[in-house]
C-alpha cells in the first residue's frame, strides 16, 4: 500500500521531532556534564580517573578510592533525569516503526531512562 503524500509528510515531521528530542537529551547530558566538571576544582575533576556518577555526589565522601565532592551536584543530577526522560520521548515519539523494531528501540531506551533517573535519584 503507498502512503499518500500526507501522510509522507507526516512522518517525517514526526520524525524530524523524534530527532530533535533525542539530540537535546544528548546535549542536556553533556553541557550539565561539562559545567558540572569544570565547577569541581579541589582536586580537578579527571575525565580519565574519576566516574561520571561522581559528578552527581554533593559530599563530600569517599568511593571506591575516590574523593567524591561535586560543588553542582544538582546540576548534573538535574541533567541526568532530564537526559533520561528526553531519550525516552524521543524514543517513544518514533511511532511508525513496524512491531519488532519498535520493541527493540523501545526497550534500550527505557532501560537508558530508568538508569539515568534513578542515577539522579540516588547518587547523593
Amino acid at each position: 500500500m503507498n502512503a499518500t503524500p500526507a501522510q509522507v509528510d507526516a512522518q517525517q515531521r514526526q520524525r524530524s521531532a523524534a530527532g530533535i528530542v533525542l539530540i537535546a537529551g544528548g546535549l542536556i547530558f553533556f553541557v550539565a556534564e561539562f559545567i558540572a566538571a569544570a565547577a569541581w576544582t579541589h582536586p580537578p575533576y579527571s575525565y580519565t580517573y574519576d566516574y561520571i556518577s561522581n559528578l552527581g555526589v554533593h559530599g563530600p565522601t569517599q568511593g571506591f578510592g575516590q574523593l567524591m565532592y561535586s560543588p553542582l551536584a544538582w546540576l548534573m543530577n538535574t541533567g541526568f533525569f532530564l537526559f533520561g526522560i528526553t531519550i525516552l520521548a524521543g524514543a517513544a515519539t518514533l511511532r511508525d516503526l513496524s512491531g519488532g523494531r519498535r520493541w527493540a528501540m523501545l526497550v534500550p531506551a527505557t532501560l537508558l531512562a530508568v538508569g539515568g533517573i534513578l542515577l539522579a535519584l540516588f547518587s547523593r
